[in-house]
């Protein structure tokens, strides 16, 4: 990585190497639908939940919701990383599983 006015770039083949791990990881995640049910009584009451039972931030709070609909779907592989502790401590909580790297 190079400086460019404070802040770090990647150039050359590490730009091309990490966006073509990215592409290659990206076929691996599961997307949670921007839609309509986003406004739906149970998830607003899921969120209401998180919100009382954990000092998250909004937007952690909704990665946190995004993950629990993800696993109560049917996915029991779910895995929840974060650079938050509180964020991740709480996933602990609700049983996702945290890999032993996040910080």
């Amino acid at each position: 990585m190079e400086e460019n006015t404070g802040r770090a770039c990647l150039i050359g083949k590490k730009f091309r190497h990490v966006t073509a791990e990215f592409k290659r990881e990206y076929q691996h995640l599961i997307l949670v639908p921007v839609s309509e049910d986003l406004n739906s009584e149970d998830l607003n009451k899921l969120i209401e939940e998180l919100i009382i039972k954990y000092p998250l931030r909004g937007f952690d709070v909704i990665h946190l919701s995004s993950a629990l609909l993800i696993k109560q779907a049917g996915n029991l592989n779910t895995y929840f990383a974060a650079f938050d502790k509180a964020l991740n401590q709480a996933a602990k909580e609700e049983n996702i599983k945290v890999p032993f790297f996040s910080f």
